[in-house]
């Protein structure tokens, strides 16, 4: 059920009754209201909303960024989907951490890794063992990374939108254009930000957060994430494994 309609009906500190619901639907505030009604009851997240499958991801720009273009995608909350987003901060662990849930747990998965781990994880044929298919449950998404899959536009309005340049000069798109000479999109990217805002403290989450923030439609995804994120809802809706 959409979270919206949910009422946690509690008594306060002075025994009078308090009604609690879901006025906020961010990421943030969903996480927090479950949090809110597992502690009233005593219960763990798991037994009160059981996760129907799971989305791996192998960083924290898409574990900040995917639960707001998931309602993009599909119109839903990541959270009354009975989805749960995992990191794995890195393509290495994506392997280890899909068959434990696979093969120890019998739940079901799908993947979203960056184009440059394709070789890695076709290895062996271990996806084919556990089932998982290349554009049904496993999605490649950008030239190399994730970050890389919005075009500079995009990344320019974002910047624009969030962080200003310590000199106040504006961003160009030639400026996103220029990151992507290097090995790694995302961390010059960050690079740069931090640097014209004279800011270290900025980080990936961050950049995700307001990336999401930008995507109004459907429109503004790029293919393969839109298609992963529809994926990810159909087979939370075939049920999930028990």
């Amino acid at each position: 059920v959409p979270l919206t309609s949910l009422v946690h009906v509690r008594l306060d500190t002075d025994r009078r009754t308090q009604l609690d619901v879901l006025v906020d639907e961010t990421q943030v505030e969903e996480s927090r209201f479950l949090a809110g009604i597992s502690a009233g009851l005593g219960l763990r997240n798991s037994v009160l909303l059981d996760e129907r499958c799971f989305l791996i991801v192998e960083g924290e720009t898409e574990e900040a960024a995917v639960p707001a273009l998931f309602r993009v995608a599909t119109g839903r909350s990541i959270n009354a989907s009975g989805i749960s987003v995992l990191n794995t901060r890195g393509s290495g662990s994506i392997r280890r951490l899909t068959e434990i849930l696979v093969d120890k747990w019998g739940r079901d998965v799908v993947v979203l890794a960056d184009s440059d781990a394709r070789s890695e994880l076709n290895g062996s044929g271990w996806l084919a063992r556990l089932g998982l298919v290349e554009g049904t449950t496993v999605f490649f998404v950008g030239e190399r990374e994730f970050e890389d899959s919005f075009p500079d536009a995009r990344w320019c309005g974002v910047l624009s939108a969030h962080y200003l340049p310590a000199d106040g000069s504006p961003w160009s798109s030639s400026e996103i254009a220029g990151c992507r000479n290097q090995d790694k999109f995302s961390e010059q990217l960050l690079n740069l930000v931090r640097r014209r805002c004279r800011d270290g403290t900025i980080t990936k989450p961050d950049l995700g957060l307001a990336l999401a923030a930008s995507v109004t439609g459907v429109a503004g995804l790029p293919e393969q994430v839109r298609a992963c994120m529809v994926a990810t809802k159909a087979l939370a809706e075939r049920g999930g494994n028990p």
